[in-house]
């Protein structure tokens, strides 16, 4: 196979790379801008960005519980746990693929230190958000891992409860390889996390070199006719499980340079990702046994992946790889599933059905309406029965 479109293409500039490795600079006021806020940190993933926040909520607080979905990345858990505090898992709405906020107010208790309102595929977990208004005092967390430039009401996610992470790894909305950032509107909640940052290890001294490389190299690879003729290779090296652990360390001040760079240019590649889910979207609405979430009229998601839910996924992911055109199921169990965390499989009816069920399919900017066409014309062959 000579061309295959790959999952995630995240968008780089060999010209920004280079000016960001060069530049004496570490400026960050344009992220700072983009996302309405005065206090941001950085981090070397999202996941010790959700950890160092967990640490700065635990100095003040006896408190010791928190609330994330039961269907979403197992690095919240790991954070979770590395912070010394206990998981509770909640049912995901159908629709937001986030926490069910009717289900999560139930679990809101003495103990719950924080909840995760994540905005799986961009979409924005509004039920989760929508807690705010019944608990005020309860910090409620953005993950925006997979939502880089979705908006809800004019407003991009991350801005709406004072604390929020993104992930800048190699498969985002952007990417500067790896890499996290917090977003923090309480100052002293702000000084807290800032001291955790500044005891945190520093990363070794040619990172920023070694890191520009593997930029360019992703640049090169994620063209399809280069993805496609070295499908096998890469293949191998994408199956693997996630480490149970995980080391947290200060961000490269290349790597703040180069999102600074990028940042303008979310907007317009969300508009593609947005477009090309619609179209996906609109031409599949009358399939029998697939379908993708609703999206409510004032939000506009930026899907890394467009969320497919399907009856025979597998048949239908196969049939997409052969016609050149890479897709996931995301996550294949829960995290109740994967881990013993002392649950019952059947306390998670929609987070079971959409692991069992989900697949995940590109539409950055990369992808062609003739792409777009045979995504749809396999969807319709396998599903429509």
């Amino acid at each position: 196979m000579l061309r295959k479109i790959p999952i995630a293409a995240p968008k780089l500039s060999f010209r920004k790379i280079l000016h960001a490795l060069i530049s004496p600079s570490c400026r960050d006021a344009e992220i700072k801008k983009t996302l309405n806020t005065e206090n941001i940190f950085f981090t070397n993933s999202g996941t010790s960005a959700l950890y160092v926040i967990l640490v700065a909520l635990k100095q003040n607080s006896q408190k010791d519980e928190v609330i994330i979905p039961a269907y979403t990345s197992a690095s919240l858990l790991f954070a979770i746990k590395k912070a010394g505090l206990k998981p509770v898992l909640c049912d995901i709405n159908t629709n937001e693929l986030g926490l069910d906020g009717a289900k999560a107010k139930k679990l809101i208790g003495e103990n719950t230190l924080a909840l995760i309102a994540t905005h799986m595929f961009g979409i924005v977990n509004k039920s989760a958000l929508d807690l705010k208004n019944d608990f005020p005092d309860l910090p409620i967390i953005e993950d925006c891992a997979q939502s880089m430039g979705s908006m809800f009401g004019g407003k991009l996610t991350g801005t709406f409860t004072g604390i929020s992470f993104f992930s800048f790894n190699r498969g985002k909305n952007m990417s500067a390889m790896n890499g996290g950032a917090i977003a923090v509107s309480n100052g002293t909640l702000a000084q807290s996390i800032g001291k955790e940052i500044d005891a945190l290890p520093k990363p070794p001294i040619f990172s920023s070199v070694v890191i520009a490389m593997k930029l360019a190299v992703l640049k090169i690879i994620t063209l399809p006719h280069v993805y496609g003729a070295l499908d096998f290779i890469l293949k191998t090296m994408k199956e693997r499980m996630p480490p149970d652990d995980f080391k947290a360390m200060r961000y490269t001040c290349f790597q703040v340079k180069l999102i600074s760079l990028m940042i303008s240019d979310i907007q317009p590649l969300s508009e593609i990702r947005y477009r090309n889910s619609v179209m996906i979207a609109e031409k599949i609405k009358h399939t029998t046994h697939a379908g993708v979430p609703i999206i409510a009229p004032n939000m506009r998601p930026a899907p890394g992946r467009l969320p497919v839910l399907c009856q025979n996924r597998d048949e239908l992911k196969d049939k997409l790889c052969k016609s050149g055109i890479e897709a996931s199921p995301m996550y294949y169990m829960t995290l109740n599933q994967r881990f013993d965390l002392g649950y019952k499989n059947e306390d998670f009816p929609c987070a079971n059905m959409v692991a069992e069920k989900l697949l995940a399919l590109p539409v950055h900017y990369r992808v062609t309406e003739r792409d777009i066409a045979i995504m749809v014309k396999l969807i319709e062959s396998c599903c429509y029965r």
